[in-house]
């Protein structure tokens, strides 16, 4: 499974869920029919009334569940798609999913952790977690990239101190 949204806010007058998406493919979610979702740790699966995309937002209504009555409950949900809803990327890109947990090296040695992914305007930011503890943010640009193997969870930064900055 991987993360697609969370809920973020509620419209109680019209019934539904405001989502954030975390998901260049939205137009997913508009063909689900039920989804598997995240409340105070635990993983259930609720039917989909409906879904729509708009003014670049995404809002969806669940079979049984009154915004206005469940607010507290469904706010900062998260909500999950199967694997086999991925859509295939092309090479030299990677889900936010695969890159999460990754062990970045840098000059061969463990650099840290990427904790998260910034979507920013310009280009995504993974914050790293570095073997000090402390955190570092570093665009992610292909320059900087020596080799990302998603199924080891290994970033590999490319040699030299210009590129980056501790």
């Amino acid at each position: 499974m991987f993360r697609i949204a969370k809920v973020s806010a509620a419209d109680e007058k019209r019934g539904y869920f405001v989502l954030e998406l975390f998901t260049d493919f939205p137009e997913k979610l508009l063909s689900v029919k039920d989804i598997d979702v995240l409340i105070q740790g635990k993983l259930k699966k609720l039917a989909v009334e409906e879904v729509a995309l708009r003014n670049q937002q995404c809002i969806i209504r669940f079979k049984g569940i009154d915004p206005s009555a469940d607010k507290a409950l469904f706010l900062q949900a998260e909500l999950f798609l199967p694997d086999e809803m991925l859509e295939t990327l092309p090479e030299g890109y990677w889900y936010i999913h695969d890159l999460i947990g990754s062990e970045v090296y840098k000059n061969g040695e463990l650099f840290g952790c990427i904790e998260d992914v910034l979507r920013l305007k310009t280009n995504d930011v993974w914050q790293i977690r570095k073997t000090d503890g402390t955190e570092y943010l570093l665009p992610a640009l292909r320059e900087y990239i020596s080799e990302f193997q998603p199924e080891k969870k290994t970033l590999i930064l490319k040699e030299g101190a210009e590129y980056y900055e501790d």
